[in-house]
């Protein structure tokens, strides 16, 4: 089996482990918080918690230490990116389920859909770590 992917953040090593805890845990927090964002979350020291914040407000991009979804480490319905051209959001826009949920906010008719969105991205599956150190090592 090959090594595990490890990253740093602040001076401490990231676990996929971590990242899929945090993960859940952020997105389940806005499911039940569908008027806040990613930045909004309790838990993020600029707000009074104690995680440091990450790249993108996004324990996946701070993983694969990118601003871009091209290596995320989940397994995005209908692609392997949050962002997918083959999606057509509500207003026709292009997207995937992380950009309907971006589309959304604030617009008080589509709080409920905003939060089952939020459930989704909280409940989607990893790629294997295993898949993750062969392309991390293609980089």
């Amino acid at each position: 089996m090959a090594k595990a992917v490890n990253k740093y953040i602040n001076g401490k090593i990231m676990e996929l482990d971590y990242v899929k805890k945090y993960h859940k845990k952020m997105w389940l927090w806005l499911s039940k918080n569908p008027f806040m964002d990613k930045e909004d979350w309790p838990e993020w020291v600029d707000m009074g918690g104690n995680i440091e914040n990450v790249r993108a407000s996004c324990f996946c991009c701070e993983y694969y230490y990118s601003d871009n979804c091209e290596g995320c480490p989940i397994i995005w319905p209908h692609g392997n990116y949050a962002f997918d051209d083959t999606l057509l959001d509500m207003w026709g826009n292009i997207g995937n389920l992380y950009y309907f949920y971006g589309d959304i906010h604030n617009v008080d008719i589509y709080r409920i859909l905003r939060s089952e969105l939020a459930y989704e991205i909280a409940n989607l599956p990893f790629k294997d770590e295993t898949l993750l150190y062969t392309i991390f090592n293609q980089q």
